[in-house]
């Protein structure tokens, strides 16, 4: 069954619209009350704070001047908000106990490799409107205990072959408002745990369909704030495990929901509307 969006928004009767014929798949547009109908499929990226607890974690706040080891040594949580920081080339720093970091608007000087390293037991990485002089995306390959990666805001650009080939543990993967406008067929090779996966605001017009062939574990794409204009068998390779696609903010022109339980039969939620 093809649905044009057309059909939808002509009416505000009908906020949820689940087709008869594929009764596991809820099409959402928004603004609409439809929590309580899905509330058993509709599930979210958890926000970055929710992972910190703020009373143990060791902040680093407003600070310029050189890595403050002392605040990261000894403790599992560390969050840089609002902060300058240059990073000196030593063999000696290890972090062995921190698991998890968030920097917030901030700059941090060139890593040196050396001190990479240093973060070998590095669970969740958060890196929000920061930046980092010299980055380049295939050093974070060195944090290969990692499970959660986000980027927000945070300059990417097109993400190359085979770039975080060594992240396997990671399953919530964020490159969001990165300026994307292309990912590599391999992109994700190596990847194959990832179950979340959030490419919004960034400048796609097609789903990056040879590239998530190789995320057979992924729950939810979401893909807010981009160019995509249609969703179909076509635009997704086999996602056995897919249960919910989020699409807010893209100019949906076409929706073929039969063909997509083909590709992903356990599909339950599609969120569209607010197009731009």
């Amino acid at each position: 069954m093809k649905t044009k969006t057309n059909d939808f928004f002509g009416t505000n009767s009908f906020p949820v619209i689940i087709n008869s014929s594929i009764p596991k798949i809820g099409i959402c547009i928004y603004p609409c009350l439809c929590s309580a109908l899905l509330a058993s499929t509709v599930y979210s990226l958890p926000s970055h704070h929710h992972h910190y607890d703020q009373e143990t974690a060791s902040l680093i706040e407003d600070y310029n001047g050189p890595l403050p080891v002392d605040k990261l040594e000894n403790v599992d949580q560390v969050i840089i908000d609002r902060s300058t920081i240059t990073v000196p080339d030593s063999k000696d720093i290890s972090f062995p106990k921190l698991k998890k970091l968030h920097i917030k608007d901030s700059h941090l000087g060139n890593i040196p490799n050396s001190v990479l390293g240093a973060f070998s037991n590095l669970r969740n990485l958060d890196i929000v409107n920061s930046t980092i002089q010299n980055l380049n995306l295939h050093d974070f390959n060195t944090f290969t205990a990692l499970e959660m990666f986000h980027l927000e805001h945070v300059k990417v650009g097109p993400l190359k072959a085979k770039e975080w080939t060594h992240l396997s543990k990671v399953t919530c993967l964020r490159i969001s408002y990165g300026e994307v406008s292309h990912i590599d067929n391999e992109a994700f090779v190596g990847m194959e745990n990832v179950e979340k996966l959030d490419l919004s605001g960034n400048d796609l017009h097609a789903f990056p369909k040879e590239a998530l062939a190789h995320l057979k574990k992924l729950k939810k794409v979401t893909l807010k704030h981009n160019k995509i204009e249609s969703l179909g068998p076509k635009d997704l390779p086999h996602l056995p495990e897919l249960e919910k696609i989020d699409l807010e903010f893209n100019p949906i022109k076409e929706v073929d929901i039969e063909g997509l339980k083909e590709v992903a039969p356990k599909l339950k939620v599609i969120t569209i509307g607010n197009t731009v």
